[in-house]
C-alpha cells in the first residue's frame, strides 16, 4: 500500500518565512526564496512545507508550516511556540502538525516537505512504528490511514 504521503528532504525553510506574524517580509523576499526545483504536485495532491526551529540560548522551539496546492497558491498554515524542546523534536513536531492539520482539513495526498534530513529517514525507517520517540510513531500511523 502506498501511504498518504510522501516526505522530500528540502535545505530551504519555508516555515521561518510564516512563523512569526509580527514580521512581515516585502513580496519580493518571499518570492525570491521560492525554489528553482518546486515541480507542480499531481492532481489531488497538496505541498506541506514544515519547519522547526530552536533558539539555542533559551532552548524554546517553534514550529511552522504552510500546505499550498497544485499552482504553489498558499491554501493553509499554521504555527506554534513549543517551549523547550531539541531542534529533532521540533522538526518531528512541525511534521505531525502539519500532517494532522492537512489530514482534518481532508488532504489525503500529500507531499510533505522538511529541511530535517535525520527526520526524513527516521521516519521511513522499516521498524518506525516502534521507535521509542511517540513522535516518529504518531507520524508513522498516518501512513496506515489510507
Amino acid at each position: 500500500m502506498q501511504p498518504p504521503f510522501s516526505i522530500a528532504h528540502q535545505g530551504l525553510t519555508w516555515a521561518r518565512y510564516y512563523n512569526d506574524s509580527k514580521y512581515s517580509l516585502p513580496t519580493q523576499q518571499i518570492q525570491h526564496a521560492t525554489p528553482n526545483s518546486w515541480f507542480r504536485p499531481g492532481l489531488g495532491q497538496v505541498y506541506l512545507n514544515v519547519d522547526g526551529a530552536v533558539n539555542l540560548s533559551t532552548e524554546i522551539g517553534s514550529i511552522g508550516g504552510l500546505i499550498r496546492d497544485n499552482e504553489g497558491n498558499w491554501i493553509m498554515g499554521f504555527k506554534q511556540i513549543l517551549g523547550s524542546t531539541s531542534i529533532f523534536n521540533a522538526e518531528l513536531w512541525a511534521i505531525y502538525t502539519g500532517l494532522k492539520l492537512a489530514w482534518d482539513n481532508s488532504f489525503e495526498r500529500i507531499i510533505l516537505q522538511s529541511d530535517c534530513l535525520k527526520a526524513a529517514t527516521t521516519i521511513h525507517e522499516s521498524n518506525a512504528e516502534y521507535n521509542p520517540n511517540s513522535l516518529v510513531r504518531a507520524i508513522k500511523s498516518f501512513s496506515r490511514k489510507c
